[in-house]
């Protein structure tokens, strides 16, 4: 066999596998391994090095980062002892995207800027333009657009005389990203569109979806619905195509926003929840966290709070594994809004035939435009806000006031109000059942609608209570209505007679639908709020909800040690590091002796304080990797991890044993509390954590039976 023939069709199978890295990768993945096989069987280093390259790449981009990375560290070794300076440059670039796909930014600047010193050093243009544009999108990352700007106007300058079509299409992605950055939408719609028409042109179908989602996120921004889905569903498409389950996700995740950001709340979740499974299945952590705060959000603006509180503990625990698995990511509460349909909205236009109905739809459009205004916050002070600036543009008020209504104290809190465009000062009181228009509002759930107050009032309350006399002639009472329940109630008042009219009546009550909705979030929001900063106030507020609830679940309130069900947990969790390690672990069940003497002798609370120091002599004495924890009144497990053999637990036993012979001193009392200890071993005496609790306690009512302050193993009872 001629080897140079060889060498020659080798090189030609690594080149039909890196033209299909993008469109197929798992075909791509399938050639560059056959190919490798090919090149070591007749010892062709240069062919290997390349199909290992080409391999890597094809696991980047089906998100197998651990055997991608396995596969360029062998391309990488490679080329530097062929001494392949262009394969060296691209294997160092891949690293790059590997680290950055995964949010090592730090890591990613490292081989980015080897490659590019490299390039440099090799007058590499090709790969050169490659280190330009990667360093360019790190800086994009980073907010420094002028640093990136720089980079891809040296990367346009070399494009100019090579003509790479592909590198030409990567670079104009990435400025339309720089401008979209900057809000500048139309240029980055233009530089997207030119880079779409390249990848269509060189077939390259990786860059054909990118350019279609970034169009889509564009018009989505423009507020176009039907264009944005348009490009959005084209992209999936693609994404599917090809195989590529992270764009795929991302493409879910775009369209559940669009569907939000249009009121289509079922079809919101639907996509949300199939992109959170194929998250899940890829283990895109990212993505994830999207789709939990997604699913959150919706299931919020629909007005399911139980399922938005279940998607939001969700939430804090995927986000806190990004944390932990990336870098720091923001945390965002996406605000509710509400956007037109396009395609209602067109229907509609056609449908107007006459002034009038036309001036009706533009009240239509202008009333769903404030609903999105004033939904478009949770913060209660913005929400108030919203909806005094939209409706004074066509509502002119000498007073305007939103006041909460409190059902189970029965008081009202008048949150906001101004006088002449002033804020008055908030105060909140008991309602008053008789004598208020206000009470006759929310008692009633109706409105009020007075252009002649000191003549009109008379048939609701025997007196006026809380208005000027001298200055409010007209005003109006909206009730805020959530479900059956008043909420709140929105007035207007004017010094006017004769100030407002039916219309203006409808109006309020139409804001007022959107409004109770806003308020009610707020209110929720405002109390989530409240419970964090109790819990920790350097804690984003979303958070610190949850590791409040998380820890009165999970923790014993008097000792603060883990409760039963958490050190269920634990173990588990210990038994699977186990099988990992090929170690054992132990389970310790105590039960203190002589306790009761203390609670007889000085009472409970001179009996917590002993279980406090208990507590911490156990603490003191266990290592950090163990557990202690507290299930019952005297009775506390351990969970002793990494343990070789069983004279290593009878040892750490009798080292327990051996703390507690020190007497404890309560109220200038001192007590010998002994501890009589069972002790299960994982996996000898069983797999089943039940089951090792059980031996567990039934060795240790043994030894409490039979002699006290000592331990027995489960196993030598048999």
């Amino acid at each position: 066999m001629d080897t140079k023939i060889n060498f020659a069709q080798i090189n030609e199978q690594n080149t039909i596998a890196y033209e299909t890295i993008h469109n197929n990768p798992d075909k791509g993945l399938v050639l560059s391994r056959e190919t490798f096989e090919n090149s070591k069987s007749i010892d062709y280093k240069k062919g290997m090095a390349d199909s290992k390259l080409i391999e890597g790449w094809c696991l980047l981009l089906k998100n197998n980062y651990n055997n991608s990375l396995e596969a360029l560290e062998i391309s990488l070794s490679a080329f530097k002892e062929i001494k392949d300076s262009h394969g060296e440059i691209k294997a160092l670039n891949a690293f790059g995207v590997l680290y950055s796909n995964i949010s090592n930014y730090e890591t990613a600047m490292k081989y980015y800027t080897e490659s590019l010193n490299l390039s440099q050093k090799t007058k590499d243009d090709e790969r050169l333009v490659s280190a330009y544009i990667n360093i360019g999108s790190l800086y994009t990352e980073s907010g420094k657009i002028e640093e990136s700007s720089d980079c891809y106007d040296k990367a346009i300058e070399i494009l100019k005389k090579n003509k790479n079509k592909a590198q030409l299409c990567a670079c104009l992605i990435n400025i339309g990203e720089n401008y979209q950055v900057q809000n500048k939408l139309d240029d980055a719609l233009d530089k997207y569109n030119q880079s779409l028409k390249i990848s269509r042109e060189i077939k390259n179908k990786v860059y054909e979806s990118n350019c279609l989602t970034s169009i889509g996120k564009i018009y989505q921004k423009k507020g176009d619905f039907e264009k944005s889905d348009i490009f959005h569903s084209k992209s999936l498409e693609i994404a599917e195509s090809l195989g590529d389950m992270l764009s795929k996700s991302e493409c879910l995740t775009n369209l559940a926003i669009l569907y939000l950001n249009e009121g289509s709340f079922d079809k919101s979740i639907k996509y949300h929840e199939e992109a959170l499974n194929l998250s899940k299945n890829i283990g895109s952590k990212y993505y994830m966290v999207q789709n939990y705060a997604g699913l959150t959000n919706t299931y919020e603006q629909k007005g399911v709070m139980q399922k938005a509180f279940d998607n939001f503990k969700l939430y804090h625990n995927a986000f806190s594994d990004l944390q932990n698995d990336e870098i720091d990511v923001k945390l965002q509460i996406m605000n509710a809004q509400y956007n037109i349909d396009a395609s209602k909205k067109e229907a509609a236009e056609q449908r107007i035939r006459n002034k009038e109905l036309k001036e009706a739809f533009e009240r239509v459009s202008l009333l769903n435009k404030i609903g999105k205004d004033i939904t478009s916050s949770l913060d209660m002070e913005t929400v108030m806000t919203n909806i005094y600036m939209n409706l004074l543009s066509f509502i002119s008020a000498d007073l305007f006031g939103i006041a909460l209504y409190y059902k189970d104290s029965d008081e009202v809190d008048f949150k906001y109000f101004l006088e002449n465009g002033k804020r008055t000062k908030r105060y909140r009181k008991p309602l008053k059942r008789e004598g208020s228009l206000i009470s006759w509002v929310i008692i009633n759930k109706k409105c009020l609608f007075f252009n002649d107050v000191h003549n009109e009032y008379i048939d609701y309350v025997p007196k006026l209570i809380g208005f000027n006399i001298k200055t409010t002639n007209s005003l109006i009472f909206v009730p805020l209505i959530s479900g059956t329940d008043v909420i709140g109630v929105i007035t207007f008042q004017s010094s006017k007679l004769n100030a407002y009219t039916k219309q203006h009546l409808e109006i309020i009550q139409a804001v007022g639908a959107y409004s109770s909705i806003a308020l009610e979030n707020s209110i929720a929001h405002e109390e989530i709020n409240n419970l964090i900063k109790i819990i920790n106030s350097e804690k984003k507020a979303l958070q610190k909800a949850y590791q409040k609830i998380d820890s009165l679940a999970n923790h014993d309130i008097l000792t603060g040690l883990p409760n039963r069900r958490l050190f269920t947990e634990l173990l588990k969790q210990e038994i699977k590091q186990a099988d990992r390690k090929k170690s054992k672990t132990a389970v310790f069940f105590i039960d203190l002796d002589n306790f009761k003497t203390v609670n007889d002798t000085l009472g409970h609370d001179a009996g917590d304080k002993m279980l406090k120091m208990v507590s911490q002599r156990f603490i003191s004495t266990l290592r950090e990797s163990d557990t202690i924890a507290r299930i019952g009144g005297d009775e506390f497990a351990a969970i002793i991890c990494n343990v070789k053999k069983a004279d290593d637990i009878k040892k750490i036993a009798e080292k327990i044993i051996g703390k507690f012979r020190n007497p404890f001193k309560v109220r200038e009392s001192s007590f010998n509390i002994g501890i009589s200890m069972g002790i299960s071993l994982y996996p000898d005496d069983d797999k089943d954590i039940d089951s090792l609790l059980k031996k567990a306690d039934r060795a240790m009512y043994e030894i409490k039976t039979n002699s006290k302050n000592s331990f027995i193993l489960y196993a030598d009872l048999i």
